[in-house]
């Protein structure tokens, strides 16, 4: 049960990775719609108003991805065998104790900031 906790582990971070640097499933690429245009069918600029809105698009639609992934990797664990044991109570004030939360964070922290 640890090993699967620990495999969902690498993969959230190999995710945070991933997003931050705006690679793999989180490029500007792999983001656009493949043919250049917008939903009136026109082609796009690449300077002006049109590249800002496609960033702010892209930078959206990136962090939606981004939490579907963290979500479904979760969903996953959680529909394995460590979800049906007493160790992992989602949801519940009994999920982990402050000194486990606290020590969680700071390792969180490091890959994040």
């Amino acid at each position: 049960k640890w090993k699967i906790c620990e495999l969902a582990s690498f993969q959230i971070v190999q995710e945070i990775y991933h997003f931050r640097t705006r690679t793999f499933r989180y490029s500007p690429s792999s983001l656009s719609s493949g043919d250049g245009k917008d939903e009136q069918g026109q082609v796009e600029s690449s300077s002006g108003k049109g590249s800002k809105l496609s960033q702010v698009n892209n930078a959206h639609l990136a962090r939606q991805r981004f939490t579907q992934r963290v979500q479904d990797i979760w969903s996953t664990v959680l529909e394995s065998d460590v979800g049906t044991s007493g160790t992992l109570i989602y949801n519940s004030k009994k999920m982990y104790d402050s000194q486990q939360r606290s020590k969680f964070q700071d390792m969180l922290k490091l890959h994040i900031t």
